[in-house]
């Protein structure tokens, strides 16, 4: 079955982790491209702790540039069940948000709500659409698709 390692993981009796490497845009703070890479590793059937980092350049003129950081970790929730490769979550999580120019930086905590799903191609190698809004001094939605590999 393609989600025997998903599920494996689900039931806690293989340990999985994952790795996932994502692009997408920012909102909010302009319209901005974004990377970012992530781990996570469930710790139940339903629970699977994260954490992450992304860029986004948030552009001005040159020599006036500033960027955006966000280090966050949180934990995924997934729905009970499946619908064939298909498996749902919602998220919450607390990290950083990092803003820095030529002119100075900012650096704040953020709680950060997301939505989104794993697609699984393979029994390891799958897709992951997601959206996160981040609540702090600094707010901000972020669209994004990765590419996700787990592994034992």
């Amino acid at each position: 079955m393609i989600l025997a390692p998903a599920l494996s993981a689900q039931d806690a009796e293989v340990e999985v982790g994952e790795v996932t490497g994502f692009f997408g845009g920012v909102f909010g703070v302009g319209s901005h491209p974004t990377v970012g890479a992530g781990f996570a590793y469930p710790t139940s059937r339903h629970l699977v702790p994260n954490a992450e980092f992304s860029y986004a350049p948030l552009g001005g003129p040159r020599g006036f540039r500033s960027n955006l950081w966000d280090f966050n970790g949180g934990v995924q929730v997934r729905f009970p069940g499946h619908i064939q490769r298909l498996a749902p979550y919602v998220g919450v999580g607390i990290g950083l948000v990092h803003v820095g120019g030529p002119f100075g930086s900012d650096t704040d905590f953020a709680v950060n709500l997301s939505g989104g799903a794993r697609y699984y191609l393979t029994e390891n190698l799958g897709i992951r659409p997601e959206i996160k809004g981040f609540l702090g001094d600094n707010r901000f939605t972020r669209f994004s698709l990765g590419v996700f590999w787990q592994f034992q």
